[in-house]
């Protein structure tokens, strides 16, 4: 099995550590029934230069990264689909680039147990490939993924009513739940007013007063925010996979595969990610095997700063070459500093055999002069 695929990763040391971390949570207290998380993230970065005193352009390098998921839970099935793509431009040059796509359907064996059977496929393709990969997967697995932003957004909304005097006294967990139950039944309101409405009522219902204007308009501010996306849970598989198409056109490999997604709300405002992949030869798994591991976090700070962290490490492993190791670290840091915007990003990148990491940072600043 020859394969070398680029992706986002971080050490098992700390996946496990998000495992142990979800146990603690009180946002983890949610558990609506059925649970879609989505989400699409799209970035690009383009620097060209062309000094007039010499013949040929200096630089010109940029990268457009997308990033697409869908996890779906519900008491008996659930699926997670995922999309990643990179491209390297030299020059408006795309010189290189890499996708890939999987697709995983979960059979729960009871309502109550999160036992389930899977089967899923993986594609992959990229200039150092002769061909795209397909390769199919089938097993066995435990644990689920809940969406808790109905809960973390009930905890910014009294957040703020309790800095606001609308509430003087934290809620029972009992009453949270309550409000974040109703929170989570949006899609049964025809009028985005009446939903207000209704959440502002459950609220009263649980301090005992009716909120005034200001304390329904936190509200709504809230419940109209659509970047508060909290998930909690595990979902942890393993099987066999078998290769219908190498990337190399080899010979097509029966596989062991293992992987793990953690997602944990740590607080209403943050949120950590955690993903591993495993894949080997059935032949020779030790010598010959590919990993992937990932981490991302990403946390609202106070002012509406924010901050957005990942680190990153693939392992590719064949026969008897040395072992290729990928790394990447970034740091995004957003400063609301009014009336400016202040963008501060680091990042590094290594792969095996260069000497030392490559370090690029930005700065940004735009201020709203009138």
């Amino acid at each position: 099995m020859r394969r070398l695929i680029v992706r986002i990763g971080i050490p098992l040391v700390a996946l496990l550590g998000c495992v142990l971390m979800a146990s603690g949570q009180s946002l983890c207290d949610f558990q609506p029934p059925e649970s879609t998380i989505g989400s699409a993230e799209l970035s690009f970065a383009y620097q060209h230069h062309d000094d007039g005193r010499t013949p040929e352009v200096d630089s010109s390098l940029g990268q457009l990264t997308t990033r697409a998921e869908r996890i779906h839970d519900s008491p008996m099935l659930g699926y997670t689909l995922s999309v990643d793509t990179e491209l390297s431009l030299d020059t408006w040059t795309a010189t290189s680039w890499l996708g890939g796509g999987s697709a995983s359907y979960r059979y729960y064996v009871s309502q109550e147990l999160p036992l389930f059977v899977y089967a899923a496929v993986r594609l992959d393709a990229a200039t150092y490939y002769v061909q795209p990969s397909c390769e199919i997967r089938s097993g066995v697995g435990v644990g689920r993924f809940r969406d808790v932003t109905p809960l973390a957004k009930t905890f910014r909304i009294l957040r703020e009513l309790l800095e606001t005097g609308n509430v003087n006294r934290p809620l029972l967990s009992r009453a949270m739940i309550q409000i974040a139950d109703e929170i989570a039944r949006e899609s049964e309101y025809d009028a985005f007013d009446d939903y207000v409405t209704a959440v502002a009522e459950a609220i009263g219902a649980a301090i005992g007063t009716p909120l005034d204007s200001a304390g329904v308009l936190a509200v709504q501010t809230e419940l109209e925010n659509e970047e508060t996306e909290r998930y909690c849970g595990a979902i942890l598989q393993g099987g066999v996979g078998y290769e219908l198409v190498d990337p190399y056109g080899d010979v097509r490999d029966v596989l062991y595969v293992m992987s793990a997604d953690v997602g944990q709300a740590l607080t209403p405002d943050s949120q950590l990610r955690c993903k591993m992949s495993w894949s080997g030869a059935s032949e020779d798994f030790l010598g010959e095997n590919t990993s992937i591991l990932d981490v991302i976090y990403a946390a609202e700070l106070a002012d509406g700063n924010e901050v957005r962290a990942e680190y990153s490490i693939t392992r590719f492993s064949a026969e008897a070459n040395a072992a290729v190791v990928s790394q990447s670290a970034g740091v995004e840091y957003t400063l609301d500093w009014k009336p400016a915007d202040v963008v501060l990003n680091l990042s590094l990148s290594k792969e095996s055999g260069d000497p030392r990491w490559t370090v690029d940072l930005s700065i940004s600043l735009a201020i709203d002069l009138l």
